[in-house]
C-alpha cells in the first residue's frame, strides 16, 4: 500500500510542477476569457511550459540538479534564475505581439514570484509547488468565480504530495502560497 501512496504522491507532485500550472492556466485564460488567440498560445507552451522542464532535464543530466525534487535548496536558484530569464523572454514575445491584458499580467506574476523566490531560496527552502498552485489559485479567484474552489483542493492535494514525499513542511508550503497569492492578485486585480 506505501507503493501506491508513493506513487500518488509523485504523480501529483509531477503533474503539477510550476511549468505545468502555466500550461493549464493559458488554457483556462485561452477557453474561458478568450483574451488569446490560438496561435498564440505557443508563447506560454515553450516558454512558460517546455524550455523551463527542458532546462531542468538538461541540468539533471549534467549533474547540476542531484533529484528530480531538487531537495536540495543549494541547487535550485540557478533553474530559478534560467526560468526568470525564459519568463523574460515570453513576456518580450507577448510584447511584440501585442498581447496585453490577463494573458501578460499573469505571465508578469510568475516572474515576479521567481524572480522573489531566488533571494529567499538562498536561505530558506520556500516551496515553489505551493507558489505554482497560488497563480493560478489568484487568477480564479480573480476571473474564475467558483473555479477557484477547484484550485484550493488541487493545493491541498499538492501539499500532500509534498508533505508526503517529505520535500517540504507545512510552512515552506504555506509561505510559497501566500508569497505567490498575493504577488499574483496584486499584478492581476
Amino acid at each position: 500500500m506505501k507503493n501506491f501512496w508513493h506513487i500518488t504522491a509523485k504523480t501529483i507532485s509531477y503533474l503539477f510542477i510550476p511549468p505545468m500550472m502555466i500550461l493549464y492556466s493559458y488554457l483556462f485564460i485561452y477557453f474561458k476569457l478568450e483574451e488569446i488567440e490560438a496561435f498564440q498560445l505557443y508563447i506560454p507552451l515553450i516558454f512558460g511550459t517546455v524550455l523551463p522542464i527542458l532546462v531542468f532535464i538538461l541540468l539533471r543530466k549534467k549533474g547540476l540538479v542531484t533529484d528530480n525534487e531538487a531537495m536540495n535548496k543549494e541547487e535550485r536558484n540557478f533553474p530559478y534564475m534560467i526560468g526568470v530569464g525564459i519568463l523574460l523572454a515570453g513576456g518580450v514575445l507577448f510584447y511584440l505581439n501585442n498581447i496585453s491584458g490577463v494573458p501578460f499580467l499573469f505571465l508578469v506574476s510568475y516572474f515576479f514570484c521567481s524572480l522573489i523566490i531566488i533571494p529567499i531560496t538562498k536561505y530558506w527552502k520556500i516551496s515553489a509547488h505551493s507558489m505554482g498552485t497560488a497563480v493560478p489559485g489568484a487568477l480564479l479567484y480573480i476571473y474564475g468565480g467558483p473555479l477557484f474552489y477547484i484550485t484550493l483542493a488541487l493545493t491541498a492535494a499538492v501539499w500532500w504530495s509534498r508533505i508526503y514525499l517529505r520535500c517540504h513542511d507545512i510552512y515552506q508550503l504555506s509561505a510559497g502560497y501566500l508569497l505567490g497569492f498575493t504577488i499574483s492578485y496584486l499584478v492581476m486585480s
